[in-house]
């Protein structure tokens, strides 16, 4: 599900704990008063556009370590990432 959040707006992260209970804890993951949509989830990361640099970046977050990271810094707009297991344990980054 594609999500635009507006300037001023964080990235939240709902985690869900599955055990005998559902419980649930949402805490921030980005700071920046800037634009940030569009996030994509696997495993440990999450991945987004941000429009805190005057353009689209994709940013990345490490939920084990609780690092925030740029992915990408090119000039032009970079936007829609998509995050998931390609195979054998390797991952992959794409920009839609």
């Amino acid at each position: 599900m594609k999500l635009a959040l507006n300037a001023g707006l964080l990235v939240m992260l709902l985690v869900m704990n599955f055990s005998s209970a559902v419980k649930s804890s949402e805490f921030q993951i980005t700071a920046d008063s800037s634009i940030q949509q569009y996030p994509a989830i696997y495993g440990n990361f999450v991945v987004w556009d941000d429009d805190r640099n005057g353009n689209w970046d994709i940013y990345g977050y490490d939920l084990s370590t609780e690092n925030e990271f740029q992915i990408t810094k090119d000039i032009s707009d970079q936007q829609c990432p998509a995050i998931y297991k390609k195979h054998c344990g390797m991952g992959r980054l794409q920009e839609g």
